[in-house]
């Protein structure tokens, strides 16, 4: 019984540390000038569908439990995979952090820009947490869960800056709601 616990241990450290060294390369990757993202047509609301029901499959968010309003034919030239990494670190957080609260998305595109937004309740971020919240390696106080390596959304604030947009913290009283911007079909992407 004791090895049993021993060696769940030690899969759980290093399945943490796994995707410690795959996020630290992920940002490497993104902060080198080198990068060059993937641009194609990407329909946004099944990407997030797809994120959604991932999170429903490995146990993570119970069936509705994440509410998506979406607009038809949000269609973006982005890169899928930059996408879907935003996607789900924001769905991740919302459903790590938001209690039993539901986790509400919205995406809109207006022909210029995407707009995605992830609201939670659960705990609201103190003063400190708002104003670091995107900062590589930082968790949230005390009070928060922990389980993160506290780099999701630091990858999040990377990818927005390759694919020429932006996420912001919104001030919406108790909820917490990230709120990136993409451009729905950029010039040229930094690299």
């Amino acid at each position: 019984e004791q090895q049993q616990r021993s060696a769940a241990a030690i899969h759980r450290e290093s399945t943490r540390l796994r995707r410690l060294v795959e996020a630290l390369l992920t940002l490497s990757r993104y902060d080198s000038r080198e990068f060059r993202p993937t641009m194609t047509s990407v329909d946004v609301d099944a990407l997030v569908a797809e994120e959604v029901e991932r999170l429903v499959q490995v146990g993570l968010a119970e069936p509705g439990h994440i509410v998506v309003h979406g607009g038809p034919g949000a269609q973006v030239i982005t890169d899928a995979d930059m996408l879907r990494q935003v996607v789900a670190n924001l769905l991740r957080n919302a459903v790590q952090y938001g209690g039993t609260d539901p986790v509400t998305v919205r995406v809109t595109a207006d022909g210029k820009d995407l707009t995605l937004e992830v609201t939670n309740g659960g705990e609201p971020l103190t003063a400190e947490d708002s104003a670091r919240v995107f900062e590589r390696f930082y968790r949230g106080g005390s009070g928060r869960r922990v389980d993160g390596l506290g780099l999701g959304l630091a990858l999040v604030r990377e990818i927005c800056v390759v694919l020429r947009g932006r996420v912001e913290l919104v001030e919406e009283g108790p909820l917490t709601c990230f709120r990136v911007t993409l451009p729905s079909r950029p010039e040229e992407p930094r690299s």
